[in-house]
């Protein structure tokens, strides 16, 4: 995940004009492989990109046990996040509830 978050990083700053507001940001993976056929970079520590997924993997298992809002980012938090109150709701519509 960290590769990709970089690298999206990366490409924004190189794209995106700095006078102009971004309306959407579209992503798409595609190809995507089991990580048993990862191959190791250069330019990437093995021992970084291990200690990730194992991040990865631990916050997968809270959230299955616990629920999707058992650990979330900090920004969630703040008034105009929705990330919470999307994580109850079927398919981030309210389905069923009364408005």
């Amino acid at each position: 995940m960290r590769i990709i978050t970089d690298t999206l990083t990366q490409i924004y700053k190189q794209t995106v004009r700095r006078d102009a507001m971004v309306r959407r940001i579209n992503i798409s993976a595609q190809g995507i492989l089991d990580e048993c056929y990862e191959q190791y970079s250069f330019f990437v520590d093995p021992v970084i990109m291990e200690k990730d997924r194992d991040i990865t993997r631990s916050v997968n298992t809270i959230k299955s046990k616990f629920g999707k809002n058992a650990i979330f980012k900090g920004l969630d938090l703040l008034d105009a996040a929705t990330q919470l109150e999307r994580n109850g709701q079927i398919g981030g519509h309210r389905a069923g509830e009364e408005l």
